[in-house]
């Protein structure tokens, strides 16, 4: 089972890697490159992994209050 850091590591890695092969084929001057580079791709795993992110956020965001309250 992969945990949250290392699902958001290989969609950054995977993304990274995608726009640097776009960026090293591309023959476009620098503006023209950054102006046109492809939008980023969506998938299931994306839905997945936003839906994971915010409860991970929500038990921190409960877990500091609680720790803040009880002061």
């Amino acid at each position: 089972m992969s945990t949250l850091a290392d699902l958001i590591h290989a969609d950054m890695s995977e993304d990274g890697a995608r726009r640097n092969r776009y960026w090293k084929s591309s023959s476009l001057p620098v503006c023209e490159r950054f102006n046109h580079r492809p939008k980023p791709k969506r998938s299931r795993r994306d839905k997945v992994l936003k839906k994971l992110m915010q409860i991970n956020m929500a038990g921190f965001v409960r877990f500091v209050s609680e720790t803040t309250n009880g002061e």
